[in-house]
């Protein structure tokens, strides 16, 4: 997975242990990759607490990358095997962190900071 990460572009990639640490962007949030049977599981949180519409919503559209919570946070999920599960994955997680930035600022009362 580390060639296939370093490949797709992604910067700041660690391996610690059996995990692989790495950024969706150079100022992006860090994503890690852990391995699962033949495959890799790549998973995203970001500090949000999606409401169960728009986790249905999202699941919907998107069934190869899974979003629930954990932790009290939004946690993206989903396999990968392959570059172009990659470029997948690059895309959901963008779109993950779009779909959490807009629906806290649909929360936040008129004039509150962000």
């Amino acid at each position: 997975m580390q060639s296939l990460l370093e490949k797709a572009g992604f910067p700041g990639i660690e391996a610690d242990g059996d995990t692989i640490w790495a950024r969706l962007s150079a100022t992006g949030p860090e994503f890690r990759a852990d391995p699962e049977g033949g495959a890799w599981i790549l998973t995203l949180l970001w500090p949000v607490r999606l409401d169960p519409k728009t986790l249905a919503q999202w699941n919907s559209q998107n069934p190869g990358a899974f979003l629930d919570l954990a932790g009290g946070e939004t946690r993206l999920r989903m396999g990968a095997e392959s570059t172009a599960d990659l470029d997948i994955w690059a895309r959901a997680a963008e779109d993950m962190v779009q779909t959490c930035l807009s629906f806290r600022r649909a929360q936040r009362a008129r004039g509150e900071g962000m």
